[in-house]
């Protein structure tokens, strides 16, 4: 060996720079980071030079890796060519499934050749959980051994939430411990993430799925009770292990499973740790249910109230119950905890009988103490001989399934805990297979062989999936790499996303898109469907040439939202949480009882505001109505699924009450009664609706809050409402002279939603629009009919509000920019 010791170090330095750069490149690929990728790809060619040139100084090791010269060679040339034709699909195939492996391979070699150097082993795993951290969310005895296994392999290990990660820096604020010390840190990304508690894709945060691309994960979710046996019936291999089973969505399935077997079990599809587990025996017109140790008999009735009370409200199978019972007639099965080990392959951690009470029919989760020995066990039941045989045969049974079932899934389970019962015949059956089983009094073999496979994973930067983890999930969703659109050609304008639910764009829309790009802005229209969560790109329509025309692109610098949803963990927004969002809504928005309150227990005059009041009684209710005479029942939280109700006393101690422009009379038994109803399902406040008003004619306010944090009116006109609808007249000398508004009139209306903003947006920080409705009462003085925040009704004035709402969004650009820097 003619190289010395210092140049050795040297060498296998560059090479492990080479593997790192090279997987910093399939991220790029990935990302579709055309400009980056070349750049890299340069370095990488460059590095690899400056390696075999010390190579080629020792012809003994020039000759034994001359193999790899010729692949390694052969692989940039095809990288190059598909880099230049833009294949980055390509690029990144050949990164992961030949030229990576292949270098990794390269360097095992060129450690094997240096006599003076030796690999470093030092590996770091990341335990994570979405939003709580895993050493809260597991128990105690769990996250010591854990890290007590990864002390004894050498092996770093933190903890932490997606709210730790900085995607940008490739960093985490995690927790870790020092003796019994739980500290906190910033550690650069993992090797391997241990992600407990595994989920879909659909159910993962954006912070998981760009760690996915970047870091291998050790867990993925399989079937539940029914997906599981379906997908094994489907392939028939093991099929006969499964009790036969039906999903219970309409009461008579259960009794037809009943008269075909007479006794039958009742469990949810998702369930665990035995929990809402009903054992059915029917005998003649009873019904003999056993939940726990808990035993009542039914008649057909009460048995039909559980069924609509307790089962078909949630998921649930109806299976056939397999008597396995010991010799003093207790039920029982078996546990097999099965892991994968340090070589990727599966193991038993641990097999152990469980049993239940003899006046049960249900196995006992153990609470405590020493587990069982599985071939005690069948001896003591079944005799020497064929106990040893029962045991052997289970545990390779249990080898064997947990292969099947991994191979159903893309061998990508780390860990799952099968149940098997032996039935009187001896006929083996399978339970069920779940995710994360107990392990309480196994702790430290569990810990042992989640290390050992985490750092598999890691020493060869397998990235696993699985249908679970697959974009198939996302029924309909749009799909970039299977996409034959023109991708939007990126530069420096500010780009503007238009969030809504219609399939084609309004007339607002597309004002907004002219008046984009007269400003010089970008702007593109998409719903939910159009988002690429794997990629993280959207088929956005373009205005271009007088049509509307749909370009794959990156996400926008703003998002104007027409769709206007409150629930931020709806993916759509999760997806979007950092990206500002002009008029992004909260619940607190929709909270109208809330808005009218604020505005009570201000400085604004409350000759504005019609009478109101908070109600939780019948009797509270109906008081205001004797007061007020015509009143509104409205939901304190705005809401398309929930009704209005206008109620007039009317003479002889009548009421009227109009739902939905249906109409219906009461007296005040019948009305207490149907108050009563209602408020069973939602909560409301009352407010007086003595309007003169009887043509449903308002004034109708949009303001937008501008760069300056000014509110500037966006749109005034008069409008009538018919339901839902609203036809709306523009705002002119004629009309003003018809409903009788003077310019004093309207500069009172102007000012007062000016003040009515300025109060709301000291308590409502995030406010940019505000939508006011104004009518007159019977003493034709100015009222507020309602109010409503970040969610502006544009049906006129579509230039105008246009306008403002490009102004805003170049304003918030710039902030953002700012933060940024």
């Amino acid at each position: 060996m003619k190289l010395a010791e210092q140049d050795q170090n040297q060498l296998i330095n560059i090479v492990d720079t080479l593997v790192e750069a090279s997987e910093h490149f399939l991220a790029l690929t990935r990302d579709k980071k055309y400009t980056e990728s070349i750049y890299i790809f340069s370095s990488i060619i460059e590095g690899y030079t400056a390696v075999q040139n010390m190579i080629n100084k020792d012809q003994e090791l020039k000759q034994s890796l001359s193999t790899y010269e010729n692949k390694i060679t052969n692989n940039f040339k095809t990288i190059s060519t598909t880099i230049e034709n833009n294949e980055l699909i390509k690029t990144t195939e050949t990164l992961q499934f030949i030229f990576i492996p292949t270098l990794k391979k390269w360097k095992k070699e060129i450690l094997s050749l240096l006599p003076n150097v030796h690999e470093k082993e030092s590996i770091t795993i990341g335990v994570y959980e979405n939003n709580m951290n895993p050493i809260d969310a597991y128990p105690e005895k769990r996250v010591k051994a854990l890290v007590s296994e990864a002390e004894k392999a050498n092996t770093n290990i933190f903890f932490f939430t997606s709210k730790d990660v900085d995607i940008e820096s490739e960093q985490i604020h995690g927790e870790f411990f020092e003796g019994n010390q739980r500290n906190k840190m910033m550690f650069p990304f993992p090797d391997v993430i241990h992600n407990i508690f595994p989920k879909t894709i659909y159910q993962q945060t954006l912070i998981e799925r760009k760690l996915r691309k970047k870091i291998p994960f050790t867990s993925f979710v399989f079937g539940d009770k029914f997906n599981l046996p379906k997908k094994i019936v489907k392939n028939k291999k093991y099929a006969e292990l499964l009790a036969p089973f039906k999903v219970v969505d309409e009461e008579y399935i259960v009794h037809e499973f009943l008269r075909e077997n007479e006794k039958a079990v009742i469990k949810p599809i998702r369930g665990a740790r035995g929990e809402n587990i009903y054992f059915v025996q029917k005998k003649g017109d009873r019904y003999r249910v056993t939940e726990r140790k808990n035993t009542v008999i039914m008649n057909r009735e009460k048995f039909s109230n559980l069924i609509h009370e307790k089962i078909l409200p949630n998921n649930y199978i109806v299976q056939k119950y397999i008597n396995a019972r010991t010799k003093n007639d207790e039920p029982f099965d078996f546990r097999a905890h099965m892991q994968k080990n340090g070589e990727g392959k599966w193991q038993i951690t641990k097999i152990y009988p469980r049993t239940g009470s003899s006046n049960s029919i249900q196995i006992d989760l153990i609470k405590g103490g020493n587990l069982r020995d599985t071939e005690e066990f069948l001896i003591n039941e079944f005799g020497d001989s064929e106990g040893k045989k029962l045991d052997k045969k289970m545990k390779t049974l249990a080898m064997d399934l947990a292969f099947h079932i991994d191979k159903l899934h893309g061998l990508a389970i780390d860990e799952m805990g099968l149940d098997i019962a032996i039935d009187v015949n001896r006929r083996f059956w399978l339970h069920e297979a779940n995710v994360g089983p107990q392990t309480f009094a196994h702790e430290e073999e569990r810990a042992a062989n989640v290390i050992a496979y985490s750092r598999y994973l890691a020493k060869n930067r397998i990235f696993h999936t699985n249908h679970f983890n697959d974009r198939s999930l996302l029924k309909n969703q749009f799909n970039a790499n299977e996409s034959n659109l023109e991708y939007f050609k990126t530069d420096d304008k500010i780009m503007l996303g238009i969030l809504g639910n219609k399939k084609q764009a309004d007339d607002f829309i597309l004002t907004t898109a002219y008046v984009a790009n007269y400003d010089n802005l970008n702007l593109f229209y998409f719903t939910p469907i159009d988002v690429d969560y794997e990629e993280m790109l959207i088929r956005g329509k373009f205005f271009e040439n007088n049509k509307w025309i749909e370009k794959v692109v990156n996400y926008p610098d703003v998002i104007y939202d027409c769709l206007n949803g409150t629930d931020k963990n709806n993916n759509i927004y999760e997806e979007f949480q950092s990206i500002p969002i002009m008029n992004e809504t909260y619940e607190s928005d929709l909270n109208t009882l809330n808005i009218y309150e604020v505005l009570a227990q201000s400085n604004f005059p409350n000759e504005y505001l019609l009478p109101f009041k908070s109600v939780d009684k019948v009797k509270e209710i109906v008081n205001f109505i004797e007061q007020n005479k015509k009143v509104t029942l409205q939901p304190r939280f705005k809401s398309s699924s929930t009704q209005h109700y206008y109620i007039e006393k009317l003479e002889a101690l009548e009421y009227l009450v109009i739902e939905n422009g249906n109409e219906k009379r009461y007296n005040k038994l019948t009305l207490e009664h149907f108050l009563k109803e209602a408020l069973k399902k939602n909560q409301y406040f009352v407010i007086n609706k003595s309007l003169n008003n009887e043509s449903n004619n308002f004034l109708k306010v949009q303001l937008i809050n501008n760069s300056d944090n000014k509110w500037e009116i966006a749109n005034l006109s008069p409008i009538s409402q018919m339901g839902d609808i609203e036809f709306v007249t523009e705002l002119n000398s004629k009309i003003k002279s018809l409903m009788g508004i003077s310019d004093k009139l309207e500069n009172e209306v102007i000012n007062t939603s000016i003040e009515v903003s300025d109060i709301l947006n000291v308590v409502f920080e995030h406010l940019t629009e505000v939508e006011i409705y104004f009518a007159f009462d019977m003493k034709n003085q100015l009222k507020i009919n309602d109010i409503n925040l970040n969610r502006l009704n544009i049906n006129s004035n579509e230039l105008q509000i246009a306008k403002k709402i490009i102004s805003k969004v170049k304003s918030i650009s710039s902030q953002k920019n700012l933060v940024s820097l």
